[in-house]
């Protein structure tokens, strides 16, 4: 194949195993998928895709083009980081990916005043929990929470993240220690080791922002972000024991650290969290 969409073609089919799923992934529709695929199939030797009971399935033979494929698209990426790292204009788009709640709690009203300091610098925010991928271009400077984030990227440490246990004080005042119970995620195991090990859990919710909701409405008690929690006013700490849960980060690319606008949206950044106020 000497069509880069052709190849494009076969990432999706192995991403999404069938025709529609390739569609969406391509932006077409999938009588164009299905027309493509057969006029591949009609131009080698061999043919490159078969339907199966469970789907499209690549061949043997369409597996050796798919390693052509995914070292195309890296090639692609790569050449993508190039042209992001030359300074060929001080102005242009910066991808930035973060946790929602360190964007809801933390910097709203920062990357609002950033856009208007920095009109020519065209900023796109992504929020997610994942970790967005650098080296595939997902993101050009990336927020984490993490106590290892990876030594193929460069960046700065700002903060630990603390936590601590909180309940809304109605909640205190009213229930009794022994009555009270906990809103935990997903995994609860960290409650055994806490001094309230006998309490019951009662909710598991894995969203951070809405356990500290909750929690500020009465319904128990939780292991909570101090940053978050000190946004609701209901909150108090069950204790006084604080700990930090894990580091900040602000970090880019290697082939990014030196771009005039990575440069300028990251010291904004490190500038504006650190003067944050952190339990």
């Amino acid at each position: 194949m000497v069509n880069w969409d052709d190849y494009r073609l076969l990432l999706a089919v192995q991403q999404s195993n069938s025709i529609r799923a390739a569609g969406e992934c391509l932006g077409v529709n999938h009588s164009t998928v299905s027309r493509r695929m057969h006029s591949i199939n009609q131009s080698h030797p061999f043919k490159v895709f078969e339907t199966t009971a469970s789907g499209i399935k690549i061949t043997e033979y369409g597996a050796v083009l798919l390693q052509t494929a995914h070292k195309m698209q890296d090639l692609m990426a790569e050449q993508a980081r190039t042209l992001a790292s030359q300074d060929f204009s001080q102005s242009g788009a910066v991808s930035l990916s973060l946790p929602p709640a360190i964007l809801q709690f933390l910097l709203l009203d920062e990357l609002a005043l950033f856009q208007q300091q920095h009109p020519d610098i065209r900023l796109t925010v992504f929020t997610s929990y994942d970790f967005a991928n650098l080296d595939s271009g997902e993101a050009d400077v990336v927020i984490r929470v993490s106590n290892d984030p990876g030594d193929e990227l460069v960046g700065h440490r700002v903060f630990p993240i603390q936590v601590g246990y909180f309940a809304s004080r109605e909640y205190l005042a009213n229930t009794p220690p022994e009555q009270r119970v906990w809103i935990t995620g997903a995994n609860s195991d960290w409650v055994n080791s806490t001094p309230f090990a006998e309490l019951p859990v009662r909710y598991q919710v894995e969203d951070l922002v809405t356990r500290h909701t909750m929690a500020a409405k009465g319904l128990g008690m939780i292991r909570g972000a101090s940053y978050i929690a000190e946004q609701y006013p209901e909150l108090v700490p069950v204790t006084d024991e604080f700990t930090p849960f894990q580091d900040l980060w602000v970090l880019t690319h290697p082939e990014l650290r030196d771009t005039h606008r990575i440069k300028t949206v990251m010291q904004f950044l490190l500038g504006v969290l650190r003067k944050k106020t952190v339990r």
